[in-house]
């Protein structure tokens, strides 16, 4: 009885150490899933992203994925997805007042559940102040114009059903 006893309680204890291991491992893994999800935006076909990671929560913005792209010639566009279980179904492309040229974030809209997507409308305020983006550039005109919040929405909700294999139920344009 003796000789039993000493083996099972090694035994125990070993099997108490591989399942706590084994469900340190699920967290970990559910974090490696949502990476990898993320991070395979990426590869999206006929898209061109050159960013695509995880994002950390702060104290008023869950945990998202976090992507950037460009369209050509010059609209650079980015995207902050919730997480799939954060996700409420729904896309809010966020449009600027003035010149834009820049990229805006929407935490608010992200703690909300929402998809946000956003564009720089084809030109950078940073150096191309006012509307020297125009001058002589018609192909400027033309993405500032119309062009850039229509391919933007376009390329948001290609991510969107790569990311969370399904279409936005509903989508917004806020600006």
């Amino acid at each position: 009885m003796t000789r039993i006893a000493s083996l099972v309680s090694p035994l125990c204890v070993f099997s108490i150490l591989v399942l706590w291991g084994c469900s340190g491992l699920r967290g970990d893994e559910t974090v490696s899933e949502q990476q990898l999800a993320c991070e395979a935006l990426a590869q999206t076909p006929n898209l061109t992203i050159t960013v695509a990671q995880l994002v950390e929560a702060t104290e008023t913005t869950p945990q998202y994925c976090y992507m950037k792209g460009i369209i050509s010639p010059a609209i650079v566009y980015h995207m902050q997805l919730p997480l799939p279980e954060n996700w409420n179904g729904r896309l809010v492309n966020i449009g600027d007042g003035g010149k834009d040229g820049d990229l805006d974030f929407a935490d608010h809209r992200v703690a909300q559940g929402y998809a946000v997507a956003n564009s720089n409308t084809g030109h950078d305020s940073g150096s191309e102040p006012s509307s020297s983006f125009g001058l002589d550039n018609r192909q400027a005109e033309i993405d500032f114009g119309y062009r850039s919040v229509h391919l933007t929405v376009n390329a948001a909700k290609t991510v969107i059903k790569n990311y969370y294999g399904e279409d936005p139920e509903y989508s917004y344009f806020e600006g």
